[in-house]
């Protein structure tokens, strides 16, 4: 016979149950025995029998035939020893599922203790273990753990309770700063000066604060840091405050400044302001009007210098402006010489409709601009004439500083004219008393000469030394006049370069208003 797994039954040759069995089985009347269509379904019913009956894996073969043998399915098999080894698989299988059994119920155990010692008031996570085994000793569930497993239970209930501990410790200090910083947020007496020191003193006399019992044992700490956190939120409101204070304060200035240039543009309208306006002529109109009044005392930008921008925008349109003039002067063909007026350049200049856009100023400086080349022409056309002139005297004195024989210092206008008369370049100079003026000037530059022959070589020298003194002083002069003037133009560019800044910087503001 088989023997099936560890302390299987060995099979016997005789197949007879014994004589008790023998003798139950005569009293009882048997019933009729079901039919097996194979042996695999035999042996089928032979093992729900032995599972029905919750045989032990620790019975032995004499033992769990007591318990079965009564049942019809006993006899599903007919050999002994197959029914041994059917009943030694059983116990196989029937050992493995008990100790199966054992593991979980060992587990429901560990589990059920771990339970026990996480809600068991006087144990946490600081509990020492002989503590722990005094105040569960005499506990059921606690005897159904074997010691070692208790001690690796405790170990794994003190980690579990120390997360448990210092999660409900987070919670409890989140849930008193939360507590703390509505307190400090209802009390109006608290703000972004307060003190440490103050804020304690006020908030223990705090009705809400001294209701709640947690709030009272809270950690200083903490309190400070809520308090610390509380004072920076009331520094950004204040700075958020301050913040919507300053920009009312720049739109506020930035809509003054707009009215004010709309009161230029107004007065340009008018003709009152032009680009050769001056501050102090239109002072005591613009003084009057209440939008000059709003921006005195404001930060930025002055009237004074609103106004200075505004007549400098006027003037930056003079060249474009002077075009416009130019054309409507050659449309009219109208040329400006020194006799035009600027009343009469005006009134034709004013007939064209272009001229409604035009800056009076400006028209008054193109027209002194034309004046001014009109002058210049005049001047070149005098400096040609008067060269010419002194060619035709040169010409004409040539005929007295070629005379042979020269002439002398007592010669006569009537003898030289009688001389000279019908000579070609005598009547270069048509006018008589041009003729004479030249005639007095040789004869006088001839005893000039006479005298100077006479003077002594010590004179000259230092008539001379005058002369350089003098072209010295001259030259001294130029320079100190060139500097004056670098230093004027310096200072005109500075000026400039200022306005220029202040007007980016007016530029950038209304940009960012915009």
């Amino acid at each position: 016979d088989e023997v099936a797994g560890g302390g299987g039954v060995q099979a016997q040759p005789e197949d007879k149950p014994s004589d008790a069995a023998t003798n139950q089985d005569s009293k009882k009347v048997e019933p009729q025995k079901p039919v097996y269509a194979t042996h695999e379904e035999a042996k089928q019913a032979f093992k729900e029998l032995l599972r029905e009956t919750d045989v032990p894996s620790t019975h032995s073969w004499d033992q769990a035939m007591k318990l079965i043998v009564n049942d019809h399915r006993y006899s599903a098999l007919k050999k002994l020893n197959e029914k041994k080894q059917v009943f030694n698989m059983y116990k196989t299988q029937k050992a493995k599922e008990e100790k199966e059994e054992q593991r979980k119920q060992a587990k429901r155990n560990r589990e059920r203790l771990k339970q026990l010692m996480e809600e068991h008031e006087e144990i946490h996570s600081e509990t020492r273990w002989r503590r722990v085994c005094s105040i569960l000793d005499e506990n059921e569930v606690w005897k159904a753990v074997t010691a070692e497993e208790r001690k690796d239970v405790f170990e794994d209930v003190k980690f579990t309770l120390a997360q448990k501990e210092k999660e409900q410790e987070r919670q409890s200090r989140e849930r008193n700063r939360k507590a703390l910083a509505k307190v400090f947020k209802s009390m109006t007496a608290i703000t972004y000066c307060t003190t440490w020191e103050e804020a304690q003193e006020l908030v223990t006399e705090n009705k809400h604060f001294k209701r709640d019992d947690e709030l009272q044992v809270m950690d200083k700490e903490d309190m400070l840091i809520v308090f610390e956190d509380h004072i920076r939120q009331l520094e950004k409101e204040e700075e958020d405050s301050r913040s919507r204070e300053r920009e009312r304060e720049r739109r506020k200035y930035r809509k003054n400044r707009e009215a004010f240039q709309t009161f230029l543009d107004e007065l340009h309208s008018r003709g009152e302001l032009t680009s050769l306006s001056l501050w102090k002529e239109l002072y005591c109109s613009i003084n009057e009007d209440t939008r000059y009044n709003a921006m005195l005392g404001q930060p930025g930008s002055t009237p004074l210098d609103l106004f200075k921008f505004f007549v400098e925008d006027l003037r930056s349109l003079l060249q474009e402006e002077k075009k416009i003039v130019k054309e409507i002067l050659k449309e009219h063909n109208f040329n400006v010489d020194l006799n035009v007026k600027f009343e009469t350049f005006q009134a034709l200049v004013s007939r064209d409709p272009r001229s409604s856009a035009l800056d009076k100023g400006n028209v008054r400086l193109a027209y002194e601009s034309l004046l001014e080349k009109a002058a210049a022409r005049e001047r070149e056309r005098a400096k040609a004439e008067e060269r010419r002139q002194r060619k035709k005297e040169s010409e004409f004195k040539s005929l007295f500083k070629n005379a042979s024989p020269s002439l002398q210092p007592s010669s006569t206008w009537e003898e030289v004219r009688a001389r000279f008369a019908e000579e070609p370049l005598f009547e270069s100079i048509p006018e008589e008393a041009e003729r004479v003026r030249i005639f007095k000037e040789f004869i006088k530059s001839i005893k000039s000469k006479s005298s100077d022959s006479g003077t002594s070589k010590k004179e000259k020298d230092k008539e001379k030394d005058r002369d350089r003194e003098r072209e010295k002083d001259r030259d001294r002069e130029r320079e100190k006049d060139g500097k004056e003037r670098e230093r004027e133009k310096k200072d005109r560019d500075r000026e400039r370069e200022k306005d220029g800044k202040e007007r980016e910087r007016e530029k950038k503001d209304r940009d960012r208003e915009r």
